[in-house]
């Protein structure tokens, strides 16, 4: 699978589809952030093992090394606070209603820190995507 395309689709399925599965079990938000994180480790620590790739983190220098610890840190709150959004009973909101809000949420920061961080351009139809999200953020909450 060396295709951006089936990797968007599989992941963007993936990520809506583990909410719901985590809220079914009734757990507490710690303990589905705890356990979803520590399966989500071994996992890659597998498949970093598996596709021989533990080289690449011997021959990082320290400034990557800590931009990815806080990538980490950022990660690691999202997902806290993404399995006590996931668990969320209160208030009688559906989970078809809470994760698009999240992730709306996500992509119009990735295209803000996208602009930021790296000079990426601000085009028209990134502009259109950005106020069709925030369309669709509207109406799947109602």
């Amino acid at each position: 699978m060396n295709n951006a395309f089936t990797y968007a689709l599989l992941s963007g399925v993936l990520f809506g589809l583990w909410p719901s599965i985590a809220r079914t079990a009734g757990s507490t938000s710690t303990n589905t952030s705890l356990i979803v994180s520590a399966v989500t480790f071994l996992l890659l620590t597998g498949y970093m093992l598996f596709k021989n790739q533990t080289g690449d983190l011997i021959g990082a220098d320290s400034a990557a090394i800590w931009k990815l610890v806080l990538a980490g840190l950022v990660n690691g709150a999202g997902i806290l606070a993404y399995g006590i959004l996931v668990n969320w009973q209160g208030d009688g909101i559906e989970i078809s209603k809470l994760v698009p809000l999240s992730v709306g949420i996500m992509i119009i920061s990735s295209f803000i820190s996208g602009v930021l961080m790296f000079n990426e351009p601000i085009t028209a139809t990134k502009i259109v995507g950005v106020l069709l999200l925030g369309g669709g953020i509207f109406f799947m909450s109602k």
